[in-house]
């Protein structure tokens, strides 16, 4: 596995919630009523902290993933140098 997918999983996510801010706020314009604001306030305003509990979840297993591949890596080199 290499690790630095995990990488691109989290650009991807990042790019695609500064897409949907934009679309939003569009939609925003037009739609301003109680169920909006409702709508924002709780569903929408835990997402940034949940977006940032995301991205660090995904450093640290990939920083794990990284880790263990290493392992291997070393492990493997050290049952080649004995055969």
């Amino acid at each position: 596995m290499n690790p630095a997918f995990l990488n691109d999983i989290d650009s991807r996510m990042r790019k695609d919630w500064t897409s949907f801010v934009e679309v939003w706020q569009q939609t925003k314009d037009q739609w301003r009523d109680a169920k909006c604001r409702q709508f924002e306030q709780e569903d929408l305003q835990p997402l940034p902290g949940v977006m940032s509990q995301t991205s660090a979840a995904i450093a640290e297993f990939r920083d794990f993933a990284s880790r263990v591949s290493q392992e291997l890596r070393d492990e493997e080199s050290e049952n080649d140098f004995f055969v």
